[in-house]
Protein backbone atom coordinates (compact mmCIF):
# COMPACT_ATOMS: atom_id res chain seq x y z
CA UNK A 1 0.00 0.00 0.00
CA UNK A 2 3.04 2.31 0.41
CA UNK A 3 4.47 2.06 -2.72
CA UNK A 4 1.17 2.38 -4.33
CA UNK A 5 0.74 5.17 -1.97
CA UNK A 6 3.94 6.53 -2.77
CA UNK A 7 2.52 6.33 -6.64
CA UNK A 8 0.03 8.27 -6.64
CA UNK A 9 1.85 11.26 -4.62
CA UNK A 10 4.73 11.17 -7.61
CA UNK A 11 2.03 11.41 -9.72
CA UNK A 12 0.44 13.81 -8.69
CA UNK A 13 3.64 16.27 -8.08
CA UNK A 14 4.12 15.18 -11.49
CA UNK A 15 0.82 16.37 -13.08
CA UNK A 16 0.73 19.55 -10.91
CA UNK A 17 4.63 20.45 -12.37
CA UNK A 18 3.61 19.75 -15.72
CA UNK A 19 0.23 22.08 -15.50
CA UNK A 20 2.10 25.04 -14.02
CA UNK A 21 4.62 24.57 -17.08
CA UNK A 22 1.55 24.16 -19.32
CA UNK A 23 0.57 27.65 -17.84
CA UNK A 24 3.71 28.95 -17.97
CA UNK A 25 4.22 28.51 -21.64
CA UNK A 26 1.03 29.77 -22.28
CA UNK A 27 0.78 33.25 -20.56
CA UNK A 28 2.36 35.64 -22.59
CA UNK A 29 5.55 37.09 -21.20
CA UNK A 30 6.68 40.33 -23.72
CA UNK A 31 10.01 41.46 -24.36
CA UNK A 32 11.12 44.62 -25.90
CA UNK A 33 13.02 48.07 -24.55
CA UNK A 34 12.09 48.98 -20.82
CA UNK A 35 10.70 53.05 -21.19
CA UNK A 36 11.28 55.71 -18.70
CA UNK A 37 7.85 56.68 -17.83
CA UNK A 38 7.21 56.72 -13.75
CA UNK A 39 4.56 58.62 -13.93
CA UNK A 40 2.53 56.36 -16.35
CA UNK A 41 4.02 53.12 -14.32
CA UNK A 42 2.42 54.74 -11.10
CA UNK A 43 -0.70 54.93 -12.81
CA UNK A 44 -0.57 51.07 -14.02
CA UNK A 45 0.56 49.65 -10.89
CA UNK A 46 -1.86 47.83 -8.30
CA UNK A 47 -2.38 48.41 -4.88
CA UNK A 48 -0.63 44.94 -3.95
CA UNK A 49 3.08 45.06 -3.47
CA UNK A 50 5.11 44.30 -6.48
CA UNK A 51 8.82 42.71 -6.64
CA UNK A 52 9.03 44.39 -9.99
CA UNK A 53 7.29 46.30 -13.04
CA UNK A 54 8.35 47.32 -16.31
CA UNK A 55 6.77 49.69 -19.25
CA UNK A 56 8.09 48.63 -22.65
CA UNK A 57 7.71 49.06 -25.81
CA UNK A 58 7.06 45.67 -27.39
CA UNK A 59 8.73 43.63 -30.03
CA UNK A 60 5.43 43.08 -32.01
CA UNK A 61 5.32 47.48 -31.48
CA UNK A 62 2.88 47.03 -28.67
CA UNK A 63 3.05 48.61 -25.33
CA UNK A 64 2.96 46.84 -22.45
CA UNK A 65 2.60 47.28 -18.24
CA UNK A 66 3.93 44.11 -16.65
CA UNK A 67 4.36 43.39 -13.19
CA UNK A 68 4.99 40.23 -10.27
CA UNK A 69 3.25 40.52 -7.44
CA UNK A 70 5.16 39.97 -4.59
CA UNK A 71 2.69 37.16 -3.33
CA UNK A 72 -0.45 35.18 -5.20
CA UNK A 73 -3.11 37.48 -6.07
CA UNK A 74 -6.22 37.17 -3.39
CA UNK A 75 -9.36 36.23 -4.78
CA UNK A 76 -10.83 39.02 -7.40
CA UNK A 77 -7.83 40.05 -7.99
CA UNK A 78 -8.12 41.12 -11.15
CA UNK A 79 -11.63 42.45 -10.46
CA UNK A 80 -10.39 44.96 -8.31
CA UNK A 81 -7.55 46.04 -9.98
CA UNK A 82 -9.45 46.68 -12.96
CA UNK A 83 -12.00 48.85 -10.59
CA UNK A 84 -8.43 50.81 -9.58
CA UNK A 85 -7.61 51.40 -13.14
CA UNK A 86 -11.25 52.99 -13.70
CA UNK A 87 -10.80 55.35 -10.79
CA UNK A 88 -7.28 56.57 -12.13
CA UNK A 89 -8.94 57.29 -15.90
CA UNK A 90 -8.21 54.27 -17.58
CA UNK A 91 -10.52 51.83 -19.68
CA UNK A 92 -10.98 49.27 -21.96
CA UNK A 93 -13.93 49.21 -24.39
CA UNK A 94 -14.37 46.26 -26.37
CA UNK A 95 -15.62 46.98 -30.28
CA UNK A 96 -17.87 44.45 -31.67
CA UNK A 97 -19.98 43.47 -34.14
CA UNK A 98 -23.23 44.46 -35.34
CA UNK A 99 -25.80 43.07 -33.15
CA UNK A 100 -27.41 42.09 -36.27
CA UNK A 101 -24.41 40.08 -37.55
CA UNK A 102 -24.88 36.22 -37.58
CA UNK A 103 -21.91 35.97 -34.82
CA UNK A 104 -21.02 38.27 -32.28
CA UNK A 105 -17.48 38.80 -31.69
CA UNK A 106 -15.24 41.11 -29.86
CA UNK A 107 -13.21 42.45 -32.40
CA UNK A 108 -10.82 44.76 -30.26
CA UNK A 109 -10.46 47.20 -27.41
CA UNK A 110 -10.37 50.81 -27.55
CA UNK A 111 -8.01 51.36 -24.77
CA UNK A 112 -7.57 54.86 -23.06
CA UNK A 113 -6.46 56.80 -20.24
CA UNK A 114 -7.86 60.43 -18.99
CA UNK A 115 -6.78 62.71 -16.75
CA UNK A 116 -7.91 66.38 -15.59
CA UNK A 117 -4.76 68.59 -16.61
CA UNK A 118 -6.39 71.66 -15.64
CA UNK A 119 -9.70 72.91 -13.41
CA UNK A 120 -9.68 76.33 -15.08
CA UNK A 121 -10.35 76.65 -17.71
CA UNK A 122 -11.06 72.67 -17.42
CA UNK A 123 -8.88 70.91 -19.50
CA UNK A 124 -7.66 66.98 -20.16
CA UNK A 125 -5.23 65.44 -21.08
CA UNK A 126 -5.56 61.96 -22.23
CA UNK A 127 -3.68 58.60 -24.09
CA UNK A 128 -5.70 56.24 -26.18
CA UNK A 129 -5.13 53.38 -28.73
CA UNK A 130 -6.70 50.49 -30.58
CA UNK A 131 -5.66 47.17 -29.15
CA UNK A 132 -7.34 44.34 -31.43
CA UNK A 133 -7.71 43.35 -35.36
CA UNK A 134 -6.24 45.90 -37.99
CA UNK A 135 -9.24 47.61 -40.00
CA UNK A 136 -9.02 45.44 -43.03
CA UNK A 137 -9.55 42.38 -40.81
CA UNK A 138 -12.41 43.36 -39.38
CA UNK A 139 -14.53 42.19 -42.33
CA UNK A 140 -13.58 38.84 -42.63
CA UNK A 141 -14.72 35.90 -40.45
CA UNK A 142 -13.61 34.85 -37.38
CA UNK A 143 -15.18 32.92 -35.09
CA UNK A 144 -12.93 33.96 -31.86
CA UNK A 145 -13.08 37.31 -29.18
CA UNK A 146 -9.79 39.44 -29.33
CA UNK A 147 -8.16 38.48 -26.62
CA UNK A 148 -8.58 40.59 -23.43
CA UNK A 149 -5.95 43.33 -22.94
CA UNK A 150 -5.44 42.15 -18.78
CA UNK A 151 -3.89 39.03 -18.67
CA UNK A 152 -3.25 37.59 -15.06
CA UNK A 153 -1.30 34.66 -14.57
CA UNK A 154 -0.33 33.27 -11.25
CA UNK A 155 1.37 36.69 -9.82
CA UNK A 156 2.19 37.92 -13.04
CA UNK A 157 0.62 40.93 -14.84
CA UNK A 158 0.71 41.97 -18.49
CA UNK A 159 -1.67 44.86 -19.70
CA UNK A 160 -1.85 45.75 -23.24
CA UNK A 161 -1.86 48.92 -24.20
CA UNK A 162 -1.48 49.36 -27.95
CA UNK A 163 0.97 50.25 -30.45
CA UNK A 164 0.50 54.37 -30.02
CA UNK A 165 -0.37 54.83 -26.16
CA UNK A 166 3.54 55.76 -25.54
CA UNK A 167 3.21 58.48 -27.75
CA UNK A 168 2.61 62.29 -26.26
CA UNK A 169 -0.31 62.98 -24.14
CA UNK A 170 -2.84 64.65 -26.15
CA UNK A 171 -4.84 67.87 -24.21
CA UNK A 172 -8.77 69.26 -25.17
CA UNK A 173 -9.84 72.22 -23.16
CA UNK A 174 -13.64 70.43 -22.08
CA UNK A 175 -14.94 73.90 -20.55
CA UNK A 176 -13.62 77.26 -21.93
CA UNK A 177 -13.16 80.55 -20.21
CA UNK A 178 -13.71 82.54 -22.77
CA UNK A 179 -15.95 82.68 -26.29
CA UNK A 180 -14.29 80.33 -29.23
CA UNK A 181 -16.45 81.63 -31.91
CA UNK A 182 -17.84 84.97 -31.90
CA UNK A 183 -21.95 84.88 -30.91
CA UNK A 184 -24.47 87.05 -33.10
CA UNK A 185 -24.78 90.51 -31.30
CA UNK A 186 -26.72 90.43 -28.39
CA UNK A 187 -27.47 87.10 -27.88
CA UNK A 188 -29.34 86.01 -24.83
CA UNK A 189 -27.08 83.57 -23.11
CA UNK A 190 -27.01 82.17 -19.52
CA UNK A 191 -24.71 84.55 -17.35
CA UNK A 192 -21.26 82.78 -17.71
CA UNK A 193 -22.05 80.94 -20.94
CA UNK A 194 -18.89 80.47 -23.43
CA UNK A 195 -19.55 79.65 -27.24
CA UNK A 196 -17.94 76.71 -28.70
CA UNK A 197 -18.63 76.81 -32.23
CA UNK A 198 -21.04 78.15 -35.27
CA UNK A 199 -22.23 76.59 -37.96
CA UNK A 200 -24.06 76.86 -41.27
CA UNK A 201 -26.49 74.09 -42.42
CA UNK A 202 -28.28 72.67 -45.20
CA UNK A 203 -28.48 69.11 -46.50
CA UNK A 204 -25.34 66.85 -46.19
CA UNK A 205 -23.48 70.61 -46.32
CA UNK A 206 -21.52 72.39 -42.97
CA UNK A 207 -20.02 75.21 -43.24
CA UNK A 208 -18.46 77.38 -40.52
CA UNK A 209 -20.49 80.95 -39.63
CA UNK A 210 -18.17 84.20 -39.71
CA UNK A 211 -20.69 86.46 -39.00
CA UNK A 212 -22.87 86.73 -42.20
CA UNK A 213 -26.58 86.46 -42.38
CA UNK A 214 -27.25 83.04 -43.44
CA UNK A 215 -29.56 82.45 -46.58
CA UNK A 216 -33.20 81.39 -46.51
CA UNK A 217 -32.95 77.65 -46.35
CA UNK A 218 -30.02 77.57 -44.33
CA UNK A 219 -30.21 76.91 -40.47
CA UNK A 220 -27.53 78.12 -37.85
CA UNK A 221 -26.34 76.04 -35.23
CA UNK A 222 -24.85 77.95 -31.94
CA UNK A 223 -23.23 75.42 -29.70
CA UNK A 224 -22.52 76.59 -26.16
CA UNK A 225 -21.62 75.38 -22.89
CA UNK A 226 -23.09 77.17 -19.68
CA UNK A 227 -23.38 75.79 -16.09
CA UNK A 228 -26.89 75.74 -15.98
CA UNK A 229 -29.20 72.33 -15.61
CA UNK A 230 -32.14 72.35 -19.28
CA UNK A 231 -34.82 73.34 -17.16
CA UNK A 232 -33.79 76.56 -15.88
CA UNK A 233 -32.13 77.36 -19.38
CA UNK A 234 -34.95 76.71 -20.68
CA UNK A 235 -37.15 78.58 -18.49
CA UNK A 236 -34.07 81.46 -18.96
CA UNK A 237 -34.95 81.50 -22.98
CA UNK A 238 -38.89 82.20 -22.48
CA UNK A 239 -38.02 85.15 -19.97
CA UNK A 240 -36.14 86.53 -22.92
CA UNK A 241 -38.08 85.74 -25.87
CA UNK A 242 -41.13 87.37 -23.83
CA UNK A 243 -41.55 90.03 -26.23
CA UNK A 244 -40.68 88.37 -29.36
CA UNK A 245 -42.08 84.94 -29.17
CA UNK A 246 -44.71 83.53 -31.03
CA UNK A 247 -45.59 79.99 -31.02
CA UNK A 248 -43.87 76.94 -28.90
CA UNK A 249 -44.43 74.20 -31.50
CA UNK A 250 -42.43 71.59 -28.89
CA UNK A 251 -41.33 71.92 -24.98
CA UNK A 252 -39.69 69.22 -23.13
CA UNK A 253 -37.29 69.42 -20.35
CA UNK A 254 -34.42 69.54 -22.65
CA UNK A 255 -35.78 70.86 -25.39
CA UNK A 256 -37.50 74.15 -26.31
CA UNK A 257 -38.61 75.37 -30.07
CA UNK A 258 -40.60 77.87 -31.04
CA UNK A 259 -41.25 80.64 -33.55
CA UNK A 260 -40.89 84.51 -33.85
CA UNK A 261 -43.71 86.92 -33.74
CA UNK A 262 -40.95 89.28 -34.00
CA UNK A 263 -37.50 88.54 -34.81
CA UNK A 264 -34.82 90.63 -32.56
CA UNK A 265 -31.58 91.47 -33.96
CA UNK A 266 -29.53 88.81 -32.25
CA UNK A 267 -31.69 86.29 -34.22
CA UNK A 268 -30.67 87.80 -37.67
CA UNK A 269 -34.22 87.34 -39.27
CA UNK A 270 -34.53 83.73 -38.35
CA UNK A 271 -38.07 82.22 -38.54
CA UNK A 272 -37.65 80.38 -35.60
CA UNK A 273 -35.25 78.31 -33.34
CA UNK A 274 -34.65 75.76 -31.15
CA UNK A 275 -32.86 75.26 -27.70
CA UNK A 276 -32.04 72.05 -26.79
CA UNK A 277 -29.72 70.26 -24.30
CA UNK A 278 -26.63 68.03 -25.33
CA UNK A 279 -25.14 65.14 -23.50
CA UNK A 280 -21.31 65.42 -24.57
CA UNK A 281 -19.38 67.94 -23.43
CA UNK A 282 -16.34 66.75 -25.65
CA UNK A 283 -15.49 63.66 -27.43
CA UNK A 284 -11.84 62.38 -29.37
CA UNK A 285 -13.53 60.22 -31.82
CA UNK A 286 -11.27 57.67 -30.54
CA UNK A 287 -12.68 56.35 -27.11
CA UNK A 288 -12.39 58.74 -24.98
CA UNK A 289 -15.38 60.97 -23.80
CA UNK A 290 -16.62 63.74 -21.82
CA UNK A 291 -20.23 63.75 -20.99
CA UNK A 292 -22.45 66.47 -18.74
CA UNK A 293 -22.69 65.39 -15.30
CA UNK A 294 -26.49 64.50 -15.48
CA UNK A 295 -25.62 61.87 -18.75
CA UNK A 296 -21.99 60.20 -17.00
CA UNK A 297 -22.33 56.31 -16.32
CA UNK A 298 -21.14 55.79 -12.82
CA UNK A 299 -19.92 53.09 -13.47
CA UNK A 300 -17.56 51.26 -16.39
CA UNK A 301 -18.49 47.50 -16.69
CA UNK A 302 -15.17 46.02 -18.14
CA UNK A 303 -15.43 44.19 -21.99
CA UNK A 304 -18.72 45.61 -21.75
CA UNK A 305 -19.81 46.53 -25.63
CA UNK A 306 -21.11 50.04 -27.36
CA UNK A 307 -21.17 52.99 -25.12
CA UNK A 308 -19.86 55.60 -24.66
CA UNK A 309 -17.77 55.93 -21.17
CA UNK A 310 -17.29 58.56 -18.98
CA UNK A 311 -13.88 58.56 -17.05
CA UNK A 312 -14.22 58.29 -13.32
CA UNK A 313 -10.99 60.20 -13.11
CA UNK A 314 -12.74 63.26 -13.47
CA UNK A 315 -13.89 64.32 -10.40
CA UNK A 316 -13.80 68.03 -10.46
CA UNK A 317 -15.90 68.42 -13.80
CA UNK A 318 -18.55 70.81 -12.77
CA UNK A 319 -21.73 68.96 -12.11
CA UNK A 320 -23.85 71.58 -13.80
CA UNK A 321 -21.71 71.96 -17.10
CA UNK A 322 -24.35 71.32 -19.81
CA UNK A 323 -23.95 71.65 -23.21
CA UNK A 324 -26.43 72.86 -26.13
CA UNK A 325 -27.48 74.04 -29.17
CA UNK A 326 -29.59 76.90 -30.35
CA UNK A 327 -30.85 76.74 -33.78
CA UNK A 328 -31.87 79.03 -35.74
CA UNK A 329 -33.79 78.65 -39.28
CA UNK A 330 -34.38 80.89 -41.84
CA UNK A 331 -37.17 79.80 -43.64
CA UNK A 332 -38.17 76.93 -45.51
CA UNK A 333 -35.61 74.63 -47.36
CA UNK A 334 -36.21 75.92 -51.44
CA UNK A 335 -33.81 75.73 -54.40
CA UNK A 336 -31.70 78.31 -53.99
CA UNK A 337 -28.55 78.33 -55.03
CA UNK A 338 -25.84 76.61 -52.36
CA UNK A 339 -23.60 78.88 -49.87
CA UNK A 340 -20.26 78.62 -51.63
CA UNK A 341 -17.04 78.35 -49.13
CA UNK A 342 -15.04 81.61 -49.48
CA UNK A 343 -13.32 84.63 -48.23
CA UNK A 344 -14.31 84.34 -44.14
CA UNK A 345 -16.03 80.57 -44.69
CA UNK A 346 -14.68 77.25 -43.97
CA UNK A 347 -16.20 74.34 -45.55
CA UNK A 348 -16.50 71.27 -43.51
CA UNK A 349 -16.41 67.24 -44.85
CA UNK A 350 -19.15 65.44 -43.09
Amino acid sequence: MRAGHHSRGFWLKASVVLATAIVASCSHVPSGTPVDDPALKELFRPNEPITQEELLRGSDGTAYYTAVLRQSPPREFEIHYVEDLEKRGFSMRAIGTSAHAPIGRVEGYEVSLVREAQLEPYTIKYKSAWQGNPDQARSLPHLRNYPYPLEVTGRRIVLSLGAVFLGPWHTAVVIPDHHVVDPPPGLPLPPGAVVTDAVLERGSTSIKWHGQRPEDGWSLRIQFIAKLRPPDAILLMRKTLAGSLGSVTSETPEEFAFNFATVPPWALGAKSGRLSARNILFSSGHGVFVAAAGHAPKKILPGALGGQWQAMSLIHLPPDATPYWLVLYFGPEAALPALQAGPGLERMSH
